[in-house]
Parts: structure tokens; C-alpha cells; sequence
């Protein structure tokens, strides 16, 4: 399993919501955890918009899990999916 949110404006952005929360603790119960600590890098590394996604994946033998956490950003613009969008369809190649 995993979650993943976009967030734009992480100046501005304060918390997750308590609907996200439970969204996240149904999921799996360290997922609030994960992506606070996906928001804590992104805001260290400067970014102003980013997605952040979480997953952890039980091994074989299920006493162990892979745990991802990846934060995708830019440092400059405040909304990362118009900027994407920008970026594939005007500047192309």
C-alpha cells in the first residue's frame, strides 16, 4: 500500500487534515509518521511545492517491511502540477 498528496504552497501549509489522518491510519498505522517526516525534508531541502508519497511493503516472510519515502519538488514555484504541466507541454523535449 501506499499515499501520496500533493501539496502546493508548503510555506503556507500547516497540517494535515484529520480526514487525511484517518486516510493515512487505515492505510497503514506508521503512514502519519512517514509523511510528516516526507514533509520535514521537503521543507529542509527549500522546496516551495511538492508531492510527497509513502509505502511500506511486508518481505516474504512478513517480520520484516520495505519503507519508502520519497519527496518530488521544486525550490521556486509554488504550485507543482502547473509548473509540470508547463514543463511538458511548453517547453516539451
Amino acid at each position: 500500500m501506499s499515499y501520496f498528496k500533493t501539496i502546493n504552497d508548503l510555506v503556507s501549509f500547516r497540517n494535515f487534515t484529520t480526514d487525511e489522518i484517518d486516510t493515512m491510519l487505515r492505510k497503514h498505522l506508521s503512514y502519519p509518521a512517514d509523511m510528516e517526516m516526507a514533509l520535514h525534508i521537503a521543507r529542509k531541502a527549500g522546496l516551495k511545492s511538492a508531492t510527497l508519497a509513502v509505502a511500506r511493503t511486508p518481505t516474504p516472510e512478513n517480520n520484516d517491511e520495505v519503507v519508502t519515502i520519497t519527496v518530488t519538488g521544486l525550490t521556486s514555484q509554488k504550485n507543482l502540477i502547473e509548473a509540470m504541466k508547463h514543463i511538458v507541454t511548453v517547453l516539451g523535449d
